[in-house]
């Protein structure tokens, strides 16, 4: 067995979101492969379960598939981990679009 922790065996990197949500919550980051999600309710899904996550925030809104794989309480939300489903190619750049978008948000906030 590999001594990597899962989180960091994530294909692609993981890029910090502000401004981004979804119908389950606060999207804390966002990765070619899947999200954080932060969810002040628990979702109405099992692990396991594939949802259509509907994102808005930054720009229009968008819709990807995508499967919970990991739903933990915390004391004050539920951290749910999301990887995305079968993306097609228009999904696979509407995703890199927006990933663009949370970037240059953060590198505002940060220049400010």
């Amino acid at each position: 067995m590999s001594n990597v922790k899962p989180s960091d065996r994530r294909r692609g990197g993981r890029l910090v979101c502000e401004g981004l949500t979804c119908q389950f919550g606060h999207v804390a980051d966002l990765s070619c492969t899947g999200a954080k999600v932060f969810s002040k309710k628990l979702p109405p899904m099992e692990v396991g379960d594939v949802a259509q996550v509907r994102f808005s925030g930054l720009g229009p809104e968008f819709v990807l598939p995508a499967q919970l794989v990991r739903l933990i309480k915390r004391p004050d939300c539920f951290e749910c981990g999301f990887r995305f489903w079968s993306l097609n190619e228009v999904q696979s750049r509407t995703l890199g679009q927006m990933a663009r978008v949370a970037a240059d948000r953060r590198s505002i906030r940060m220049a400010v």
